[in-house]
C-alpha cells in the first residue's frame, strides 16, 4: 500500500475507541513480523503509540505518522518471521488455544529454556512453543524473554535492539487478546538466542544508599559500565531498587536524546517500568546502557 494512503486510513481509525484499538492491533501486527533493523519498526510503534496515548490522543495521528510511513515504505525483512511460522507449522500450534493459557513459567521450564537459549534460536523458539502448547503463558515467556535480554545487555551493548523488541513484544502481548501477537513472542526468542552475553560483573557491597547512588553516577559520568553495572546490582541487593530507578532515569535525561537517537531515554523508561518484575536485570542493565551511551549538552546545556 502507499504509505499516504495507508497514513490516511490509519488516522481515520485512531479517531474512535474500538477502531483505535484495531488499528493498533494492524499496526504491531505489521511491525512485529518484520525485524527489519534488527525489529526497530515495532520498538517505535509501541514506543509512539504510548506517547499518543500519554497525551489523550491530541496528537495521535501526528506521532503515529513516522511509524506508519516506515511500516508501508521501509524496507523488509520477513526472513525470521518466515522462519518462526515454520516452527509453528512444524509444531501445529493453534495460537487461539494459546493466547488463552493462564499456567506460570515454573523451574521446568526455566530449566529448558535455559538450555534451549545456548543451543540457538530454532531451539529456543521450539522450546517457546512447546511450553505454550503445555498451557504456560505468553505473558510468563514475554516477562523471561525481556529479563534474558536485558541481563545480555549488561555486559553486551549489541543487546540493546532485541532488549528494547522484548519490551515492545511484552508490551504488545498485554494491549489486546489477538492471538496473532504471539507472533512477536517468538521472533523475541529468536533474537535473544542470537545474542552473545558478556560477563556480568558481581553486586558491589553498598555500605549505605547515599554513598552507592553518588558512586554510581561517577561511574556513569566515567563511562564505567562494568561498575556501574556492578553498584546497581549491589543497590538492589540491599533494597535501595527504587531510589536506585529514579537516579538512573534523573542520569538519563540529563543528555540530550540526539547523541544516541534517543535510545538511552527510551530504555530508561520501559526498564524504570519492567524493574518492578526483575529489578535487577532491569536496571543493572540501564546503569551500564548510561555509562556507554555517547554524551551531550548541546541542547540541554543552554536550557
Amino acid at each position: 500500500m502507499d504509505s499516504h494512503e495507508a497514513d490516511g486510513i490509519f488516522s481515520g481509525l485512531l479517531r474512535e475507541g474500538e477502531e483505535r484499538r484495531l488499528a493498533g492491533d494492524v499496526l504491531f501486527e505489521v511491525c512485529e513480523a518484520d525485524v527489519a533493523g534488527q525489529g526497530h519498526k515495532l520498538t517505535l510503534a509501541v514506543g509512539a503509540w504510548r506517547l499518543a496515548r500519554a497525551l489523550g490522543w491530541s496528537r495521535g495521528p501526528v506521532l503515529l505518522r513516522p511509524v506508519v510511513h516506515l511500516a508501508a515504505g521501509a524496507t523488509q525483512d520477513l526472513a525470521e518471521f518466515a522462519a518462526v511460522l515454520r516452527e509453528v507449522g512444524r509444531a501445529r500450534m493453534d495460537f487461539d488455544l494459546a493466547a488463552r493459557n493462564v499456567a506460570p513459567i515454573d523451574a521446568v521450564a526455566q530449566n529448558t529454556f535455559d538450555i534451549a537459549l545456548r543451543v540457538g534460536p530454532d531451539r529456543l523458539v521450539a522450546d517457546v512453543i512447546h511450553g505454550l502448547k503445555r498451557g504456560r503463558s505468553g505473558s510468563g515467556y514475554a516477562d523471561l524473554l525481556a529479563a534474558t535480554a536485558s541481563q545480555q545487555l549488561i555486559g553486551n551493548p549489541a543487546a540493546l535492539e532485541p532488549a528494547l523488541f522484548c519490551l515492545a513484544a511484552r508490551f504488545v502481548l498485554g494491549f489486546s487478546r489477538t492471538p496473532t501477537h504471539l507472533q512477536a513472542l517468538l521472533l523475541a526468542a529468536r533474537i535473544v538466542a542470537q545474542v552473545v552475553e558478556g560477563s556480568v560483573p558481581a553486586p558491589a557491597r553498598i555500605a549505605d544508599a547515599d554513598g552507592g547512588l553518588r558512586d554510581l553516577a561517577e561511574a556513569i559520568r566515567g563511562g564505567d559500565g562494568r561498575g556501574a553495572a556492578g553498584l546497581a546490582l549491589g543497590l538492589v541487593d540491599a533494597d535501595h531498587a527504587e531510589a536506585l530507578a529514579g537516579r538512573l532515569v534523573r542520569e538519563a535525561v540529563r543528555e540530550d536524546a540526539h547523541a544516541d537517537g534517543g535510545h538511552r531515554l527510551l530504555y530508561a523508561s520501559w526498564a524504570a517500568e519492567f524493574a518492578r518484575i526483575v529489578p535487577g536485570p532491569a536496571l543493572a542493565s540501564l546503569a551500564a546502557l548510561l555509562a556507554r551511551t555517547p554524551t551531550s549538552r548541546s541542547v540541554a546545556g543552554v536550557l
